[in-house]
């Protein structure tokens, strides 16, 4: 359905959306509420990427 390349990008960008929305949630925990711009920035993407991806479907 998809090939590599695709595949491998889609991995990384759902790794970097990982890692932005725990650092989100680390920061609202244990030093203050900067970090729920990390986490609405990181759901923001992953939507965006799901709309990307659907698009391209078809």
């Amino acid at each position: 359905m998809y090939d590599d390349q695709i595949l491998k990008r889609h991995r990384l960008s759902a790794l970097a959306n990982g890692v932005l929305l725990g650092m989100g949630i680390i920061f609202v925990l244990y030093i203050s509420y900067i970090g729920a711009v990390s986490i609405i920035a990181g759901i923001g993407l992953e939507v965006w990427h799901r709309i990307k991806i659907s698009r391209a479907r078809g």
